[in-house]
């Protein structure tokens, strides 16, 4: 407690919020030189990297700002800092474009982004699904709405890499 009220309790800590930040504008910089090393490749890769990061991105984002309105920040603070925090997608892209010379620059850059999207999916998200499961009351229902979410994702994920070659840019 810090010695007054404002008559409602943060269960998150302020820090929490702040490391959420950071950790989220390095996860969106990331998601952003995948994008633009797609792009490098071809405007096609490009595009339906960018509608998976989307996918992924709107649910996480909503998190995100949850946690931050938990750790006590206000509505606008909590948009005004997520949106800032996603703005470092855009020197990902740049910086993604530039450094993808070649083909072989454009797999490392694909393959490391993909394995730190691995390991924050096993590594993070894995434990909450799994802790929330096991600490919800209908164990069923969960395991149910998980699978189906994840079913859902990879029908996406198929859906784009089966029709990647027939998406058109228009520019």
């Amino acid at each position: 407690s810090h010695g007054h009220s404002h008559g409602h309790d943060h269960s998150t800590s302020p820090r929490i919020g702040w490391l959420v930040l950071f950790g989220d504008a390095l996860h969106n910089f990331l998601d952003g030189i995948a994008i633009g090393a797609a792009f490098a490749s071809s405007a096609a890769a490009g595009v339906s990297t960018a509608i998976a990061v989307a996918c992924h991105e709107l649910p996480h984002e909503i998190g995100d700002f949850a946690v931050l309105l938990d750790a006590g920040f206000s509505v606008k603070q909590a948009l005004l800092y997520n949106f800032v925090s996603s703005l470092t997608a855009i020197i990902g892209l740049f910086i993604g474009v530039s450094v993808s010379v070649s083909d072989q620059s454009q797999q490392w850059i694909l393959a490391l982004t993909a394995g730190f999207f691995i390991y924050i999916a096993l590594n993070s998200i894995g434990q909450q699904v799994l802790m929330s499961m096991i600490n919800t009351e209908n164990f069923w229902r969960s395991f149910l709405y998980m699978h189906l979410g994840l079913g859902v994702g990879f029908g996406c994920m198929m859906l784009l890499a089966r029709y990647e070659e027939n998406i058109q840019v228009l520019i």
